[in-house]
């Protein structure tokens, strides 16, 4: 958020840019000493708050309210007024202008912080917003990546999932979690059966195409959580706080994934398109195209 200072005395002008920059986190902060370089500003530029002193020279506090809330494109903007003045007219005069916050002077770095602090807030990011996100494609070709690397196959972004037609396979599911504790986004990793026998073989060190349902099931289970954990990291990137939730994982008969637009699906085969992988995000919950052929119980993880 962008927000612009008005105030003419240097010191409150100085202490109010630093409580806003080191403890509200705005790095974002332009200041003027008047009104009028104020609107002219506010004419260069779009900004998300101002702060506005009052008692200003060449255009004083209140004509410049007046004239924000007479212009279209300015009069919603949140305005937040300083002063000095305990005239009680003038404090009406400014209320019915429409006015976000009020501070009276002398201003304390914990007045502005608490004062302002609720206008600077910023949201996370929603599922919808994150998904859309051009880095999520990025972080999911990496995980796939790495998958292949475990079970010793070099996959690469196909653009149909043919391997996942008519096939056995593994799905494996997590849930991340946001600071209120209830899943937002929901990470699925489906391999076909091949491509599970080696991730046995490289993570269990079962025998290839020998290895059992539970041997898959686990190693499966631990390239995902790999996968999501990497997921995680990007989110924080981002400012959002997750946390993984405890594995699913069963053994289904493949289908065709179904296009969507609202969360990346991407598909990854190898050179001899016998290793298939789905790797997709979406906000939870998450609806699956495959058929159950019965649920497995999760070894446990060393």
């Amino acid at each position: 958020m962008r927000i612009l200072i008005v105030e003419d005395n240097r010191v409150t002008r100085l202490m109010t840019r630093r409580t806003l920059e080191r403890e509200l986190h705005c790095d974002d902060v332009e200041e003027t000493e008047n009104g009028e370089d104020a609107l002219a500003a506010l004419e260069r530029s779009d900004f998300g708050l101002v702060i506005l002193d009052l008692n200003l020279p060449v255009k004083d506090g209140l004509e410049t309210l007046e004239a924000i809330r007479s212009s279209p494109r300015l009069a919603s903007l949140p305005v937040v007024v300083v002063t000095c003045e305990q005239d009680a007219e003038r404090v009406r005069q400014v209320l019915a202008l429409g006015v976000s916050a009020y501070m009276v002077k002398p201003l304390t770095r914990a007045m502005v912080s608490e004062r302002l602090g609720p206008l600077v807030a910023v949201a996370p990011p929603t599922a919808a917003e994150l998904l859309r996100h051009p880095g999520v494609r990025t972080v999911l070709i990496f995980a796939a990546k790495h998958v292949g690397d475990l079970a010793a196959a070099e996959v690469a972004v196909t653009g149909s999932d043919q391997g996942m037609s008519a096939a056995e396979g593994i799905v494996a599911v997590l849930e991340l979690e946001g600071p209120d504790g209830q899943p937002f986004l929901r990470f699925e990793l489906t391999c076909n059966s091949v491509l599970a026998s080696g991730l046995a073989t490289g993570l269990l060190g079962a025998e290839f195409l020998a290895a059992t349902d539970e041997q898959m099931l686990d190693a499966v289970v631990r390239a995902a959580t790999v996968c999501a954990t990497r997921v995680q990291l990007f989110l924080k990137g981002e400012g959002v706080t997750a946390t993984l939730g405890p594995p699913e994982a069963e053994m289904v008969t493949l289908s065709p994934e179904t296009e969507c637009d609202d969360r990346p699906v991407l598909h990854f085969q190898s050179a001899s398109a016998e290793q298939a992988l789905r790797i997709r995000l979406g906000a939870a919950p998450l609806v699956s195209s495959r058929t159950p052929q019965g649920s497995l119980a999760l070894p446990e993880m060393s």
